[in-house]
């Protein structure tokens, strides 16, 4: 029999073409350094990212995994745009790739469960459970849950457990705000001064480009997952203070992620609107519990106009919606 492990050499599970080019390096190396031969690697498909680092890095390890990493990766760089733009692309490629380690992505939360739990479609306010069922069902007939299921108007939980505790989203909200920004933003700012720098014609530009509008999704998937721990910690933390200090200051938090949710939606929706790039998968036939449809920018201006009419409520979880019976159905008698 083979011996099989796995890893992905993607820098997200969600935003396609996230170079994370040293990152997946390392992945490959800890898995050979403890004896697999065969690895079962998940990558972003060519047909959707012609040009991955990522990729080329997996294809190079293959051949040599002894292989100098550096000199492999600014050997992809000056092959993909020449000797005028590969230092460029090379640091935009090693700002990604800090940003990439540096993101406390939560498993359930930021891989399959991105799509499941409707991050991008569900309005962050504080009290989900004012928004009438009617409208919360463009994203809930399409939710990973059901009738009675906490997750509903708690994301921090899930069924009869919690997913991601308070604690744990105050220390991940920490680390977003101390690593992630700096790097991103200064890739982003590269990527763009290229963009402007480079003629339209050029093969370099249109990487430089792809790039640009890949690493703009990768931030906005961030500052949702951000968000999403500032829900956490901001919600249950405002309901489980004991003195108004707290609960003003957790009210704070509360509101500013209502602030940041909005304003990135908005960038979301003008990147949907405007880019040319395949920066995320989206179904043909139509949205599913795994992937968004054609209708994506519909879904983000509904996410908004919910956020603009319930941001401003008190944060508040029913502590008894397990509990309720579905819409229409008959009063139970237990005489």
């Amino acid at each position: 029999s083979d011996f099989v492990t796995h890893t992905t050499t993607r820098g997200t599970y969600y935003v396609l073409g996230v170079p994370s080019p040293w990152l997946t390096h390392k992945g490959l190396l800890r898995i050979y350094d403890d004896g697999y031969s065969k690895v079962d690697v998940t990558i972003d498909p060519p047909f959707l990212v012609s040009q991955s680092v990522n990729r080329e890095v997996v294809r190079a390890f293959q051949l040599d995994p002894s292989g100098a990493i550096d000199e492999i990766i600014a050997a992809i760089a000056l092959r993909f745009v020449g000797e005028e733009s590969a230092a460029s692309l090379l640091e935009i490629w090693r700002l990604s790739n800090q940003a990439v380690e540096a993101a406390p992505i939560h498993g359930q939360f930021g891989d399959i469960g991105f799509t499941w739990y409707r991050f991008w479609a569900r309005p962050f306010v504080p009290d989900i459970g004012a928004i009438p069922e009617e409208d919360r069902r463009y994203y809930e007939k399409h939710i990973l849950s059901h009738f009675n299921n906490p997750h509903n108007v708690d994301m921090a939980a899930d069924m009869l457990w919690e997913i991601v505790s308070p604690d744990e989203s105050d220390r991940f909200l920490q680390d977003y705000d101390a690593d992630v920004w700096e790097p991103l933003d200064q890739a982003i700012s590269l990527s763009a001064d290229k963009v402007d720098q480079l003629p339209e014609t050029t093969v370099a530009r249109k990487l430089f480009l792809e790039t640009r509008d890949r690493l703009m999704a990768f931030r906005c998937f961030n500052i949702t997952m951000r968000n999403l721990y500032a829900w956490i910690a901001g919600v249950h933390g405002y309901l489980k203070a004991d003195d108004e200090t707290k609960k003003q200051s957790r009210l704070t938090m509360v509101q500013d992620m209502v602030a940041s949710e909005l304003e990135n939606t908005r960038t979301l929706l003008k990147l949907w609107e405007t880019s040319i790039v395949d920066f995320m998968p989206v179904s043909a036939f139509g949205e599913t519990m795994h992937d968004y449809g054609p209708n994506f920018g519909d879904v983000l201006r509904k996410k908004i106009s919910l956020m603009e009419a319930y941001g401003d409520r008190l944060p508040y979880i029913d502590p008894n919606y397990m509990w309720r019976m579905p819409q229409g159905s008959a009063p139970v008698s237990y005489t």
